[in-house]
């Protein structure tokens, strides 16, 4: 499972200056890293400090934040949880703020048990799939399952699924249709 996070994580891209929409490039399996789903306190300042940092702001719908290789989505961290990342599997993310692209999955033995990220700060990553439904048969047939069934949204295109790594991280694995 680590080596499937690693992969998915590799595709990913960040850059300092402003900030585009599009994602990086999908990798040979298909996979880009896609987002970070965020609960906070104060939607419009953590939106404020993104933007801040070269990010463009997305208007209409969710409260989304643009970086070159992934979208942020912000929500009102309202759930039930402890909310904070400290003591969960993934306990933070950082950027990338060299014009180097790649981004880097760290692993780091935890001397106690780890929380889960579901009703965290950092809810889930997201992982854009080219084919969803092709991804999801090789997953399930190397044993992997599924949180709950695939799903689209008919009104946007939308497909995606849940799957939680064995320390707790839950990912978001989505399909997007193609791009006017």
């Amino acid at each position: 499972m680590r080596a499937l996070i690693a992969g998915l994580g590799l595709a990913s891209m960040l850059a300092a200056g402003t900030a585009a929409a599009q994602l990086a490039p999908f990798n040979e399996a298909g996979v880009t890293m896609g987002h970070w789903h965020f609960a906070s306190r104060d939607v419009q300042a953590n939106k404020k400090i993104f933007v801040t940092m070269g990010g463009r702001p997305i208007t209409g719908g969710n409260e989304t934040v643009l970086f070159p290789g992934v979208r942020i989505n912000l929500s009102l961290g309202d759930a039930p949880g402890s909310g904070e990342s400290v003591g969960s599997v993934v306990n933070h993310v950082g950027f990338i703020v060299v014009d180097i692209p790649g981004a880097q999955l760290r692993f780091a033995k935890a001397d106690t048990p780890q929380a889960p990220t579901k009703g965290r700060v950092l809810d889930h990553i997201g992982f854009d799939v080219k084919d969803l439904q092709s991804f999801v048969k090789k997953i399930e047939a190397d044993g992997i399952k599924l949180d709950e069934p695939v799903r689209k949204n008919d009104a946007t295109g939308v497909a995606l699924t849940y799957i939680t790594d064995p320390w707790g991280t839950r990912i978001e694995l989505v399909q997007r249709p193609p791009s006017p």
